[in-house]
């Protein structure tokens, strides 16, 4: 919201009108190329996070199996950082994804480098 006020188009002493002008003006400049790349990348984007969200669910089939009818905190906190791998992180990981892209003018190279940047730093785990 600050960012919109600070950078407001329409005047000087102008209300904020309900929208910010720096993403409705890169909204109007995005052509086909750009919306093409989006979505291209953001399919590939999506593709090392559902293997995360399923690798972690097969880690925690495979200790179900293992620790059936023991009661172990160790398991209990490896469960509770196996759930939060599936559920939260890729709530947290497309939030950043969006932050970024939003920050930034949308160019297809500033688009290819941010999505490049999230899902370097979300495989490093």
């Amino acid at each position: 919201y600050k960012h919109c006020v600070k950078d407001d188009l329409d005047g000087v002493n102008t209300n904020f009108t309900g929208h910010c002008d720096f993403i409705a003006l890169d909204r109007r400049l995005m052509n086909r190329g750009i919306w093409l790349t989006l979505c291209f990348l953001s399919l590939v984007f999506a593709v090392p996070l559902c293997q995360d969200v399923d690798e972690s669910i097969i880690e925690e089939a495979v200790m179900d199996h293992y620790l059936k009818d023991t009661i172990s905190i160790p398991a209990e906190i490896l469960r509770i950082a196996l759930r939060l791998r599936q559920y939260v992180k890729p709530w947290f990981i497309t939030g950043v994804a969006t932050i970024l892209q939003v920050m930034d003018p949308l160019t297809a190279k500033n688009i290819t480098l941010n999505l490049l940047s999230v899902t370097m730093f979300s495989e490093v785990d």
